[in-house]
């Protein structure tokens, strides 16, 4: 009998976790592509409100706030067709900021954005709650092509240099594509599969017996 019932609570132990167990899904990093979200849902391309050359930016563009504070750097060169922003001002080089956070203000799940550098390595983390969604890692070079992630839920993106290459690293930034904000569907009961159902039944009947044991 206590083979039995040590056999059951394994088998209750194991319909438990099936009922927690979901499978986890993985952002996809978009990698120097030559373009972004396919039917992305809001753009920025930080020419609302009009700025100065060099202006501080932090939040004065919807949908989207840096931290530390980045520079507006009109363009049209390097593969921009528009205005963008960069980690450094033409007005004091060689300063450069690094890491900067791109913080969206409601959660995503896709984000992309036209950027270019000097050759230089970084490091792309997606973040939701300050928790790590997922990571990608490029060179960027000179010709802007796009970057970011789609396919999982992020608020989020931090742009950290890894290896000082050249004079150092300096980016440019603009196009930046959303997708529609992340709604979170209402919590539901899940509907246990007739496999699990079973398990459950299983536990149910050790446990009877264990009490009618306890009895006698």
């Amino acid at each position: 009998m206590k083979t039995l019932l040590t056999s059951t609570s394994a088998l209750a132990v194991l319909a438990v976790g099936l009922f927690a167990a979901a499978p986890v899904a993985h952002a996809t990093f978009i990698n120097d592509a030559a373009t972004g979200l396919a039917a992305p849902a809001f753009t920025q391309d930080f020419s609302n409100p009009a700025l100065a050359d060099n202006s501080v930016v932090t939040n004065q563009f919807a949908r989207v706030s840096f931290t530390p504070s980045v520079y507006y750097n009109p363009q049209t060169g390097f593969g921009f067709t528009g205005n963008t922003v960069g980690n450094f001002t033409f007005a004091s080089e060689p300063a450069f900021i690094n890491p900067v956070t791109l913080t969206f203000s409601t959660p995503v799940t896709g984000a992309a954005f036209l950027m270019a550098a000097d050759d230089t390595p970084y490091t792309f983390t997606a973040l939701l709650g300050g928790i790590q969604v997922d990571s990608g890692s490029a060179t960027v070079t000179g010709t802007a092509g796009h970057f970011g992630f789609t396919g999982e839920v992020f608020d989020r993106i931090v742009i950290d240099e890894t290896a000082s290459v050249g004079g150092g690293p300096y980016w440019l930034l603009g196009d930046l594509q959303l997708s529609a904000p992340f709604v979170r569907e209402p919590a539901r009961l899940a509907v246990p599969e007739p496999a699990s159902l079973v398990l459950l039944g299983v536990s149910f009947v050790a446990l009877g017996a264990m009490r009618r044991r306890k009895r006698s």
